[in-house]
Formats: structure tokens, sequence, C-alpha cells
């Protein structure tokens, strides 16, 4: 029996051995086969792909970024010389100041053909105070009848004269409007009123000439 035994390990052995060799060789064939594979697939990969490109110039910086801020400075000025032009042109343009008799007789004018009573009187004294305040340096501000007074018997320009007339129609017109009450009088202070505005431009012409003499005199004095 032990020697059965032997022979069999023996042949197994040798079985083994027939088998493990052929093996080998199949595995290492293989093993060539792929690397070879390998090595081609590569190389016909390689001569497919083209050659790269030379690297292009650095980008240059656009527009925005050389001028971008003087772009918006230029859009700034730009809105705001828009707005301020459609503001000029939108504003209310001030009225060309009248002068002050044309002012007084416009004042005046709906008074003409009405009666007159305590009201009318004040009003019509009223645009006579603004009239003279206004063409000659009289104080310009609420006066009284008697502070008025005393600024137009004080004004040179204005004078003695004139200044006595425009204080009687005032005092006239103080009378008349805190009197009793009676029917409506004939237009009184209308016409006064008017002459009195024609009195003080007569007065502001008067004085223009003695001005220019004046000068006319200094100019041949020199």
């Amino acid at each position: 029996m032990p020697y059965f035994a032997r022979f069999s390990a023996r042949l197994r052995s040798r079985s083994r051995r027939r088998y493990r060799f052929p093996l080998a060789l199949s595995i290492l064939n293989l093993a060539l086969t792929h690397i070879t594979f390998a090595a081609t697939t590569n190389s016909e990969l390689a001569d497919q792909i083209p050659p790269l490109r030379p690297p292009r110039d650095e980008i240059p910086p656009g527009f925005w970024e050389k001028h971008g801020i003087e772009a918006g400075i230029a859009a700034f000025l730009t809105l705001f010389l828009a707005s301020l032009a459609i503001w000029l042109i939108r504003r209310k343009t001030a009225p060309t100041p009248l002068p002050p008799a044309m002012e007084a007789r416009l004042a005046l004018k709906p008074f003409i053909g009405q009666s007159e009573d305590g009201r009318s009187i004040s009003v019509i004294s009223q645009i006579v105070k603004r009239y003279f305040m206004a063409a000659f340096p009289l104080p310009q501000q609420q006066l009284t009848t008697s502070e008025f007074s005393h600024a137009a018997q004080a004004s040179e320009p204005l004078g003695a004269d004139l200044a006595e007339r425009v204080r009687k129609f005032l005092v006239e017109c103080d009378q008349r409007k805190f009197s009793t009450p009676n029917p409506p009088d004939s237009p009184w202070a209308l016409a006064t009123a008017t002459a009195l505005i024609d009195l003080g431009e007569q007065r502001k012409e008067y004085l223009r000439q003695q001005e220019k003499s004046a000068e006319t005199v200094n100019a041949r004095q020199s």
C-alpha cells in the first residue's frame, strides 16, 4: 500500500507540471498581445492628433476697462446738463415789472365809471401810496397817513408842493372813508388820484432833465 500511494502522488505531480507550463505560456502570450495592441493603438492616436497651435497674444483691455471712468463722468454731465436745460425751459419766466405809473393806472381802471364809497376810496388811496413809494425814494413799508405824509415832505426829489398835495388827498380820503355813510359821492378820489400820478410823472421828468443839465455842465467844465 505505501508503494501504491507514493506512485499515485508522483503521477499527480507530473500531471500538474505537465499542465502548468502551457498555462503560463498562454498567460504570457496574452499579456504580450495586449501590450502590442496598446502600443499600436497609442501610436495611431498620436498620429491622428494634430500638433498644438502656438499660444495666442494676451487679450487687450476692452473699452470699459480703458475708459470706464471717463464714460461715467460724461454720462453724469450729460444728464445734469439735460436736466438743467429742461428746468430752464419749463420754469416760469418772471414777469417784467411794469413802470409805477402804468401799474397804478391799471389798478385804477376798475373804478372808472363806478360810484365811490368808503371801501373804494380806501383802495384808491393805497394805490396812490404805492405809486409814490415806488416812483420816489420813500420807505418801502406799510405806513399810516401821518407817517407817509412826514416821509413825503422830507423827500427832496418829491418836492414840497407835490408832497403837500398828496398829504391833503390822503387826509381827505381818511375823512371820507371813516365818516358817516352818505349817498355815494361823485368819483372825486379817482380823478384826484389820476391827477396826482400825472404830477408825479411830470416831477420825475423834471428831475431827469435837471440831472442831464448838470451832467452837461460838468462835462463842459472838465
